[in-house]
C-alpha cells in the first residue's frame, strides 16, 4: 500500500524511517501543515511581544498618562532640546552602559515631563527595557506602601534599566519624604543604572538648605545625571 498524500498540496503525509534495523512509517508535516505551524508560531510570538509590552507598562508606570507622550506628537521638532532628547533615546544602549542619566530642569510647563516621558516610552517600546516612572511623591508612597518597605518597588529600583523621577523636590513636603528619596536615589546610584529626573529647580537648588541629607542627594544626582535646562515655550498655556 502506498503512502497517503495530502489532498491539497500533494506531499506525503507519512515517511519511512529505520529504527534499530526495523522500518517504521511515521507521520510528517506536509507543506500545508508546515505553513499552518509557521503562522501559529508567528501569532504566538506577536502575542508574546504584546503581552510583554503590556506587562512592562503596567508594572512600571505609576501613572498611565506618561504613556501618551511620544516624540512624534510634538510640534517643536526644530528645537535643540528635541534633537538632544531624541539623540539620547537613540543612543540609549550607550547611556545605559556608562550609567548616564539626565536632570531636566526649567520653568513650569516647558516640557520637562514631556521629554522625560518620551525617552521612557522610546526605551520601553524600541529597546524593550523595563521602565519605572512616576512623580517623586508617588514614588515615595509606592516605596513605603502599607507603612513599610514595598519589596516589589525596591526590586524595580535596583534592577529596571531606566527610572524616571518626575518633579523631584515635591516629596520633601511629607515628614519622611526626603529620607525615603535619599534611599531611593542611593539604591539607584549603587546599582549603577541611569536615572532621569525633572524639576523646576537647578540641581544645586532643589534641596538647598535641607542639611546633610539634602547635600547627599544633590551629590548623588550630580554623580549620575547631566543637568540640562529646558527653555521651551509654556506648553500648558498653548491651548
Amino acid at each position: 500500500m502506498g503512502i497517503k498524500s495530502c489532498e491539497v498540496c500533494g506531499e506525503p503525509l507519512f515517511r519511512e524511517i529505520e529504527v534499530f534495523g526495523q522500518k517504521m512509517v511515521v507521520r510528517r508535516a506536509c507543506a500545508c501543515r508546515r505553513k499552518e505551524i509557521e503562522e501559529e508560531n508567528k501569532l504566538a510570538e506577536e502575542s508574546r511581544i504584546y503581552n510583554r509590552a503590556k506587562d512592562i507598562l503596567e508594572l512600571g508606570y505609576l501613572d498611565k498618562s506618561y504613556a501618551q507622550y511620544t516624540f512624534a506628537s510634538t510640534d517643536d521638532k526644530e528645537s535643540k532640546e528635541y534633537h538632544d532628547m531624541v539623540q539620547y533615546a537613540d543612543h540609549w544602549d550607550k547611556a545605559k552602559k556608562v550609567n548616564r542619566g539626565i536632570y531636566l530642569y526649567g520653568n513650569v510647563g516647558t516640557g520637562k515631563t514631556f521629554y522625560a516621558s518620551c525617552i521612557a516610552n522610546e526605551v520601553r517600546k524600541k529597546h524593550g527595557d523595563y521602565v519605572l516612572i512616576g512623580t517623586a511623591s508617588a514614588l515615595v508612597r509606592y516605596f513605603t506602601r502599607d507603612y513599610g518597605r514595598n519589596e516589589d518597588a525596591e526590586q524595580q529600583i535596583k534592577t529596571y534599566p531606566l527610572m524616571v523621577i518626575d518633579d523631584i523636590g515635591t516629596e520633601r513636603e511629607s515628614n519622611n519624604g526626603l529620607s525615603v528619596m535619599n534611599e531611593i536615589i542611593d539604591m539607584r546610584y549603587t546599582a549603577k543604572l541611569p536615572l532621569i529626573v525633572t524639576s523646576n529647580f537647578p540641581i544645586d537648588d532643589v534641596y538647598k538648605g535641607l542639611g546633610m541629607l539634602g547635600d547627599r542627594i544633590k551629590s548623588r544626582l550630580n554623580g549620575i545625571c547631566v543637568p540640562y535646562k529646558i527653555t521651551g515655550k509654556d506648553r500648558r498655556n498653548n491651548g
